[in-house]
């Protein structure tokens, strides 16, 4: 991505001047490629500057839809829940009143990262069956991936190993480096239905190359330095979790939640292993500055809470209210575990 950005800006001085030059296709390409080297707030910038030109009237193609699917994302990851899903919803109505029939199609497939994933399955199902019948590979498996992590969270194993099945089995019959996102899933898998956390951490570390961005090596590091701590090689998971901590990515990304809480929580989690309650509560209460997600949010106020009455204290947790809060049937088991794994999906 690095690369193609590079190609992408020295577009613009290379072609402003030709009369074919399409130069809202090529800042997209750059909000693209800037939000998958993890600079979030500049793709952000760009991508609105962009929508602030464009609209479906002057374009003949689909990439005012592609522009409001890539902002929708981008305020999603900074937080911007409900203006991202009132944006997913628009481009839905638009391309099925415009009959855009593949942009439809994989607007389904991400429809997991804006709406509730107890709505989404059937969307993603109609998705997955398209891209079948159209004999699309590429998005055929990232279809099936995001189908098998939902199903994961749903607490379904059964369905999530057959969607991860034909996601690996479809990534593997062309190849594509983004069958790191199923050896993920499969790590999860293991670590949380089989038990077998040295299995899960084989995974783990398939899933990892130093060339990945910043998003995926927090989760995928993180999930690496979760299985250490669970097979007791103590010393290695903390090795891993401060790694993750000094990664450039996190700096850049000062206000983007993942690549901060996912880390209080790693730490948290390694504290209470060595029963440092104290520094584990700690790390726990730093999330608070943070967008957190639901289930997170069941985590934390489970943990944190069993956390001050080993303390002795009487007062209840910061993460008290949201005890019974509405959450994915996986987090019961992070709890009972007393860990977090992340799971990575296909976006734009």
């Amino acid at each position: 991505y690095k690369k193609a950005l590079d190609k992408y800006t020295d577009n613009i001085q290379e072609y402003e001047l030709n009369p074919y030059y399409d130069s809202a296709y090529n800042m997209y390409k750059i909000a693209f490629c800037t939000y998958y080297i993890s600079d979030v707030y500049k793709a952000k910038n760009i991508t609105d500057n962009l929508l602030s030109s464009l609209d479906s009237s002057n374009r003949t193609d689909d990439l005012y839809y592609k522009v409001l699917s890539l902002a929708a994302t981008l305020y999603k990851e900074t937080g911007l829940v409900e203006l991202s899903r009132k944006m997913f919803n628009k481009i839905l109505k638009e391309c099925s009143r415009k009959k855009l029939e593949r942009e439809y199609y994989t607007q389904l497939r991400k429809s997991d990262y804006c709406l509730d994933i107890n709505f989404t399955i059937p969307l993603l199902l109609q998705a997955k069956n398209y891209f079948r019948r159209v004999v699309d590979y590429k998005e055929y498996a990232k279809t099936a991936l995001n189908l098998g992590v939902d199903y994961l969270y749903m607490g379904n194993p059964n369905n999530a190993l057959k969607h991860l099945k034909d996601a690996l089995d479809s990534f593997s019959s062309y190849g594509s480096i983004d069958i790191l996102y199923v050896y993920n899933a499969y790590g999860v898998y293991m670590a949380m239905y089989e038990q077998d956390y040295k299995e899960a951490l084989s995974f783990f570390q398939k899933a990892y190359f130093d060339e990945m961005n910043g998003y995926k090596k927090v989760s995928v590091g993180l999930n690496q330095a979760m299985c250490y701590m669970k097979i007791g090689e103590y010393d290695k998971c903390l090795e891993l979790i401060d790694k993750t901590a000094d990664l450039k990515e996190r700096q850049m990304n000062k206000n983007v939640a993942h690549y901060h809480r996912s880390v209080f929580i790693a730490y948290a989690f390694y504290y209470y292993s060595q029963s440092n309650f104290k520094e584990s509560l700690k790390e726990f209460e730093k999330c608070k500055d943070y967008d957190i997600k639901p289930g997170q949010l069941y985590l934390l106020a489970h943990i944190a809470s069993e956390i001050e009455h080993k303390l002795g204290n009487l007062s209840p947790c910061i993460y008290a209210p949201y005890y019974d809060i509405s959450h994915d049937n996986l987090f019961d088991k992070y709890v009972e575990e007393k860990l977090m794994f992340h799971t990575l999906r296909f976006v734009e």
